[in-house]
């Protein structure tokens, strides 16, 4: 995120969406609300905050160990063997197809998790 190399975007992008279907700030519904905005419902059905809190977190942690078990680490850096911070724009463009064909295995091991846990 950032082009600092920290965590993983594919890893970053599924803790959004555990916290889209799990989180307190409640799940953004299909139907229009008022004025045309997205209606806002609470968290997971049949949970209250803090259970949604409390599950949110559990699949979390269950998502971050899920990622190191297969890859090692959550670290974009580590993952991809690039420091990015070091590389500037074109540099960094020029290296798209190295994260295409590497990322591609960290967003696949998101998605099974999601699969299987949502």
């Amino acid at each position: 995120m950032g082009g600092c190399g920290c965590t993983c975007g594919a890893l970053t992008g599924a803790m959004m969406v555990i916290g889209m279907k799990y989180g307190t700030a409640g799940q953004i519904g299909m139907k229009s609300g008022a004025a045309g905005q997205p209606e806002m419902k609470s968290g997971a059905a049949g949970q209250d905050e803090t259970d949604n809190k409390k599950l949110a977190r559990e699949k979390t942690r269950r998502l971050i160990e899920f990622f190191e078990n297969e890859h090692g680490t959550t670290l974009c850096n580590d993952l991809t063997g690039l420091d990015q911070r070091k590389l500037n724009g074109p540099e960094l463009m020029a290296m798209l197809p190295h994260f295409h064909s590497r990322c591609q295995k960290f967003l696949e091991t998101v998605v099974t998790f999601l699969e299987e846990e949502l």
